[in-house]
């Protein structure tokens, strides 16, 4: 069957006379299509189809690889290859040798210059670029040295000045084979003066005794001294020393603290600190056989809620038996503390107060000697006037006479000298007090 004979024919438009044809189906349009024959498969279509089904049941079992765990490294893309660089023209001038080269004649070079034509030296673009070639090209061991750059080099390796300052060693200075007038001296070293042994055996008495005492005395007097004779003096045999210098803290605070430095496990709550402090305090006296000495330094700091808990710390039993001896220690603030009203009980409990005073004139010569002999030295290194320059500076204090004369020493040994004089007095009180 051709196309033409396939297509439909187009209806015909209606005259303007005639009317519209009816859409109502007629007889013919209802008659059904012929049905096309069926078509036959040959043998490409069945192998297409077949493949077609295979590519479909292999694309449900596809699965694409796993990511390796670690990253592969990146590929190092090698550099690009570089171009060869283009080298430029030289231009070479040739001029003749020195032996053969005119004699210079004064007058002759502007006719010379008008006369002849200036050669031919290349492009004006180049005369930059051959001039630094030219001076890179050029050695340096060649090249004469500039006289800047010979001072300059001649500067650089001069050796150093000698330094002329003296050694400031005050034990090859003085003779000491120690450095004197510090803090670190044993207990068996220090100065036996008689005010001190007397505050030194009215504590060892009261301690003996299962009773408290109160050492008061200005800073720098040597306090802290006599509480490390005190527990020297007492044979670890029969005591229990536990030292504390953490003050100004609240009364659970401070029980913690002596818990600590008595080896007691510490509570949360203050009624159960004090009940384990009291019981470390019993366990030492009847258990180790040792009796328990507590000892505060710089106690001028204690608020007064602290000195009202070290007063129920010293009562055991309903206040019968003697089992704590509590040493407090501190400035001359701790006499306005216990005297006050409602301290007195605490007061009343403290058996003995020792007091510690400044040096005299004759003691401070006494102590300096002692000090320049304990330190390894066969002389004193100061005379009768520096002495007195000490003690009107230091006044008698220990820590400040120690300070004035460490410092003095050692602008002594700076200056050369081996005795210290007024002036190196002087000079170290600048340094140390403003």
């Amino acid at each position: 069957m051709t196309t033409s004979a396939r297509r439909r024919p187009r209806p015909s438009s209606p005259s303007p006379g005639t009317s519209p044809p009816s859409s109502a189906p007629t007889a013919a349009s209802r008659r059904p299509r012929p049905a096309r024959p069926p078509r036959k498969e040959n043998d490409d279509d069945q192998a297409r189809s077949r493949h077609r089904y295979q590519a479909h049941r292999s694309a449900r079992h596809f699965r694409l690889p796993r990511r390796p765990i670690h990253p592969r490294d990146h590929r190092r893309r090698s550099p690009p290859l570089a171009l060869p660089r283009r080298r430029a023209r030289r231009f070479v001038v040739h001029r003749p040798a020195a032996h053969v080269r005119r004699a210079h004649r004064p007058g002759r070079h502007r006719q010379d210059r008008a006369a002849s034509p200036p050669p031919d030296r290349g492009p004006a673009r180049l005369r930059p670029r051959l001039r630094s070639r030219r001076r890179s090209r050029r050695r340096l061991s060649d090249a004469p040295e500039s006289p800047v750059h010979h001072e300059r080099k001649a500067t650089m390796t001069k050796p150093a000045p000698a330094t002329t300052t003296k050694p400031t060693d005050l034990r090859a200075t003085f003779g000491f084979h120690a450095v004197p007038f510090t803090r670190e001296i044993a207990t068996d070293d220090h100065l036996r003066l008689p005010f001190l042994d007397d505050a030194l055996a009215g504590l060892l008495s009261t301690v003996e005794a299962r009773m408290s005492a109160a050492l008061i005395a200005p800073a720098g007097t040597g306090k802290t001294a006599l509480l490390r004779r005190l527990r020297s003096g007492l044979p670890e045999a029969r005591y229990h020393v536990h030292y504390v210098k953490v003050t100004g803290l609240s009364k659970r605070d401070m029980c913690r603290e002596i818990a600590v430095a008595c080896g007691a496990q510490p509570a949360g709550s203050y009624p159960m600190l004090v009940r384990r402090l009291q019981e470390r305090f019993e366990t030492t006296a009847h258990n180790e056989g040792r009796r328990p000495v507590l000892v505060l330094d710089e106690s001028h700091e204690l608020s007064p809620d602290v000195l009202g808990m070290l007063r129920i710390l010293t009562n055991f039993d309903m206040d019968s038996r003697l089992v704590l001896s509590l040493v407090i220690a501190g400035q001359s603030p701790l006499r306005s503390l216990l005297a006050r009203d409602d301290q007195e009980a605490m007061a009343r409990r403290i058996a003995h107060y020792a007091q510690l005073r400044l040096l005299s004139r004759d003691e401070l010569a006494q102590y300096v000697a002692h000090r320049c002999a304990v330190a390894g030295s066969a002389r004193v290194p100061f005379d009768d006037r520096t002495l007195d320059a000490l003690f009107e500076i230091g006044r008698g204090n220990l820590r400040a006479t120690d300070d004035l004369a460490l410092k003095s020493l050692d602008y002594a040994a700076t200056a050369g000298h081996t005795t210290v004089s007024v002036q190196h007095v002087i000079a170290a009180r600048k340094d140390l007090w403003p």
